[in-house]
C-alpha cells in the first residue's frame, strides 16, 4: 500500500535511525527513486568451528541480543556511490548499492515492470540497470553504515549459483553497455565484457578489446547524460576511466611485455593519464622481465 518501501533480510540487522535518514532523504530529492546505504556483511561464525572462507584477519562483530556461543566475523563492506550520475555509471561495471539496504518508490519500480523471474541469481541487479539506463539521477546511496548483513554458508552459495550469477552478471552489463557503444563502436562481445568487468592477463587481444570498450563506454554515456551530469560527476567517471584503464594496462604488460606496448589498453593509458609516467616506467621495468608468450 505505502508508496515507500524499504526492504532487508528477515535475519539482517538495521542500524538506528537508517529508516529515518533514508525517509528523510526521499523527501527531499523527489527525483530519487532508490537510496541505499553502506552495509557490512557478516557471517556467524561458531565458537567451536572454524569457517575456511573468511579471512583470518577479519574483524570481529559483537552484536546485541546474540547467543553467547557465536561470534560474528566481518567478511566485508559495501559502499555505494552517492553521486547519482556516478553510480549510474558504475553499475554497468558491478551492482553497486546494497540490496538489503535499499528504500524505494514502489510506484517506479511497478512502473518498469518490477523484478523479473527470468534472472534468478541477479534480479535486484536487472533492476537497477533498468532504472539507471532509464534515468540517470534515480539512484544513490547515504554515506552511512545502514544494514549489517548476515552471510549464511548454506544460503544458495554454492559454486553453481556462484557461476550462474556471474553469467547473468555478465550478460546484463552486455545490454546496457550496447545501449552506449552502437553508434561509436562495434557490438561488445561476451568476452569484451567478461574482462572488462572481471580483468585478467588470458588474453592481450581481449584486454585491448575491452580498453576500446570502455573508451567507446565514456564517450557515449557522457554524450548521452552530459546534460544530466554534474562536474563532479564527469569527473568521477574520467577518474574511474583512468584507473580502470591502467589495470587492463598493467595486465597486458605484466603478461606480455614488450608486445603489450603497441596495443590499445596501454597506448590509451598513456593518452588518458599523462600524470602516471613513473607508474609505467616501473611498470615496464618489471614487466619485460615476467612476461609470458602472447596469446
Amino acid at each position: 500500500r505505502a508508496e515507500l518501501v524499504a526492504r532487508m533480510d528477515s535475519d539482517d540487522i538495521s542500524c538506528p535511525g537508517r529508516l529515518a535518514n533514508q525517509l528523510h532523504y526521499m523527501k527531499e530529492h523527489l527525483h530519487t527513486n532508490v537510496v541505499g546505504t553502506n552495509c557490512i556483511v557478516f557471517s556467524d561464525l561458531s565458537m567451536n568451528g572454524i569457517d575456511t572462507n573468511l579471512n583470518p584477519g577479519a574483524a570481529i562483530l559483537h552484536l546485541p541480543h546474540s547467543d553467547s556461543n557465536t561470534a560474528h566475523k566481518v567478511i566485508r563492506s559495501s559502499i555505494g556511490p552517492t553521486e547519482p550520475g556516478f553510480a549510474a555509471w558504475a553499475m554497468m561495471f558491478s551492482c553497486v548499492i546494497a540490496h538489503p539496504s535499499v528504500m524505494f518508490r514502489k510506484s517506479k519500480i511497478m512502473e518498469i515492470g518490477k523484478y523479473k523471474e527470468n534472472y534468478c541469481a541477479t534480479e535486484d541487479y536487472d533492476l537497477w540497470l533498468r532504472l539507471t539506463t532509464q534515468d540517470v539521477r534515480s539512484l544513490c546511496s547515504l554515506p552511512r553504515t545502514g544494514v549489517f548483513h548476515r552471510k549464511h554458508s548454506s544460503r544458495s552459495n554454492s559454486d553453481t549459483r556462484k557461476l550462474r550469477q556471474r553469467e547473468e552478471s555478465i550478460r546484463l552489463s552486455r545490454q546496457a553497455m550496447i545501449k552506449y557503444t552502437t553508434e561509436t563502436h562495434k557490438e561488445p562481445s561476451f568476452e569484451t565484457v567478461e574482462m572488462l568487468k572481471y580483468p585478467n592477463d588470458t588474453s592481450l587481444y581481449c584486454l585491448d578489446e575491452s580498453a576500446k570498450l570502455l573508451h567507446a563506454l565514456e564517450k557515449g554515456f557522457i554524450e548521452k547524460h552530459g546534460k544530466d551530469l554534474s562536474k563532479n560527476e564527469i569527473n568521477l567517471i574520467k577518474i574511474d576511466c583512468c584507473e580502470r584503464t591502467g589495470e587492463l594496462a598493467t595486465l597486458a604488460i605484466r603478461g606480455y611485455g614488450r608486445n603489450a606496448v603497441n596495443g590499445f589498453a596501454w597506448k590509451l593509458w598513456c593518452r588518458s593519464c599523462p600524470d602516471r609516467q613513473m607508474e609505467r616506467i616501473a611498470l615496464l621495468c618489471h614487466g619485460m622481465s615476467t612476461a609470458k608468450t602472447t596469446k
